[in-house]
């Protein structure tokens, strides 16, 4: 149980005394020998400390500290043996050895957050290998994401066989040929909609302070320049949302994050909320705040308000599982590089091994 104790020890957040830490290891060490298969699900409580509960024939061990949740699973197979995936990730434009390592620590430390307690990403040669368990294969591979979060106003929407809405007067005279161009199709993944735009690199979607296009679930979208970045965000934590089921990423932003978006807030409300209120489409798409991660449009909110206080949510159709990935993304920042996944592979690795 030594991963305990590192993540224990590296962690923000995190004040544990040696006897916790003892009584963190010796319990998930006890649970370990009992040779069972149980999922473990950690989060915050700003407490440190262990226990272990029962119910329902599973065994659940929790380790708790301060704010940070992390989703995750401990595996022990009745075979003493498991399936491990080593994933290759190349750059997609040459890297230094240096921003490869430090894009490999902070994969370690979204793994750590996503409570994939088995993952491990190093620098191989000029790309870096993550590996993990088999069954966490999508999760792993979504470590790899950069992670660039922008806040942006929509400008103009138009669903998949609707109509567009919006203003085409606010968008520039290219972006507008983009998104006329821009057919998005449900189902199609964002290297295929950012092809057929030329958006060959993640500066083309990702520059703050250009307009861009955009593609989510049959949905395309232009976007204005970027009122909220990533590097501005100080907290993401998984937490239930409304109604219940259903889960959400709660954001904590700077002040110049959070004078930002109480500005677009306020100017979207201002403009166009009473116009949506009565009906008008337009004003509708118009009164909406994107929040886009590496140039997809994760959640389009309407504003019904002006937010102040640097506090926010991404909602949508999320798992838990899936908000706490994104939770980890977010919090340790973009990774230096992007990567591609440049191939897979399986072996089985035993308890001795």
């Amino acid at each position: 149980m030594g991963v305990i104790l590192q993540i224990c020890r590296t962690l923000p957040g995190v004040n544990c005394g040696t006897a916790a830490l003892r009584a963190c290891i010796g319990q998930g060490a006890r649970l370990r020998r009992q040779g069972v298969l149980y999922e473990n699900y950690w989060f915050c409580d700003c407490r440190c400390g262990c226990r272990g509960a029962y119910g329902d024939g599973v065994h659940v061990f929790r380790l708790f500290y301060c704010a940070l949740w992390h989703a995750g699973r401990f595996h022990q197979l009745s075979s003493g043996s498991a399936v491990i995936v080593s994933i290759t990730l190349s750059p997609v434009v040459p890297a230094s050895t240096h921003d490869l390592a430090a894009a490999a620590q902070l994969i370690g430390e979204r793994a750590a957050r996503s409570g994939l307690l088995h993952a491990r990403a190093a620098v191989s040669g000029r790309n870096v290998v993550l590996t993990g368990l088999a069954a966490d294969q999508n999760a792993l591979e979504s470590l790899a994401g950069m992670g660039v979060l922008r806040i942006r106003h929509v400008l103009l929407q138009q669903p998949a066989g609707g109509g567009t809405h919006g203003d085409a007067g606010l968008v520039q005279p290219g972006v507008l040929r983009l998104f006329r161009k821009l057919v998005c199709n449900p189902g199609e993944s964002d290297a295929a909609w950012q092809r057929e735009v030329g958006y060959t690199t993640s500066a083309a979607w990702d520059d703050p302070t250009a307009q861009v296009v955009s593609c989510s679930s049959g949905t395309k979208y232009a976007l204005g320049v970027a009122a909220v970045l990533g590097q501005e965000v100080t907290g993401a934590v998984a937490s239930p949302g409304q109604p219940p089921g259903q889960w959400v990423v709660a954001l904590t932003v700077n002040s110049a994050g959070a004078s930002a978006f109480g500005a677009l807030t306020t100017h979207l409300y201002n403009t166009y909320h009473s116009g949506f209120t009565t009906g008008n489409q337009n004003d509708m798409v118009l009164d909406q705040a994107a929040v886009v991660l590496d140039g997809t449009v994760l959640s389009a909110p309407l504003i019904d308000g002006p937010i102040a206080g640097g506090h926010l949510e991404i909602s949508g159709s999320f798992t838990r599982a899936a908000v706490g990935e994104l939770a980890a993304e977010l919090q340790g920042g973009p990774l230096p590089v992007a990567f591609r996944i440049a191939g897979t592979s399986t072996f089985n690795q035993t308890a001795s091994s």
